[in-house]
Order: C-alpha cells, then structure tokens, then sequence
C-alpha cells in the first residue's frame, strides 16, 4: 500500500517544483525588451575620459556637468603614473602611462587635462 502512494506523490513533487522552476525563470512582462549590461556594451575609453573629466570639473566649479563640453580628447602617453604633471615633493612612478589629454569648454574657459586610461587618475593643467 505505501510503495502504491510512493508514485504519485513523486510525481506531483516533481511536477510541482518543475512548474515553480519554470515561474521563477518567466519575465514578469515578455513584451518588454531585455537591456543590456554595461559589461557588454562598454563605454569607449575616450568617452569614459570625458565623462570623468566632465564630473571632477563639475564639483570643482559647482556647475551643472552637462553645461560642460568636450574641445577633444587625445589618446597620449604619459612619462609617469603623475600623468607628466608631477611636482618637485611628488615621488612618481617612472614608467609609460597610456591616458588621454582631455580639452574641455565651460563658457568661455577652456580646461585641459591628463587622465589615465581607465580615467582612474585625472590632473588638471595648470
């Protein structure tokens, strides 16, 4: 008698937690397109740079980022990880850096700075 009920309590277990697996994994609206991480669409490294340079320029004047405009960004090979604008008490690494010359507007002041590759370490040029 109890091998007879074994069976199909198996069953509706098994059923039971392969219709739970299947609502779990079902998009609460199919319709809607699905987006796609930054992990796979990757800002370019230029870009990455101006919108760096753009946030650290924005705090340091207290302006809104998007009244700050891209001049150009230059793909560059720094000296030192100081980004070729080391001071005489700064102790820099002397070893190539790949980075970017970043030329910004903001009004009619023009800003340029060195960064990184990965916009990482940003220096204004004074």
């Amino acid at each position: 008698m109890k091998r007879t009920l074994l069976i199909p309590v198996l069953l509706v277990v098994v059923f039971l937690g392969a219709y739970a697996i299947t609502r779990v994994n079902a998009s609460p609206n199919p319709s809607e397109p699905t987006t796609t991480p930054e992990v796979f669409n990757p800002m370019p490294a230029d870009q990455k740079a101006f919108e760096a340079v753009r946030a650290a320029l924005a705090q340091e004047l207290g302006v809104d980022p998007l009244t700050i405009s891209l001049v150009s960004a230059e793909a560059m090979e720094w000296s030192d990880n100081c980004l070729g604008l080391g001071g005489s008490a700064e102790s820099c690494l002397q070893a190539i850096t790949p980075g970017f010359l970043v030329t910004v507007q903001h009004d009619a002041t023009t800003y340029k700075f060195h960064t990184d590759q990965m916009a990482e370490s940003i220096r204004e040029v004074k």
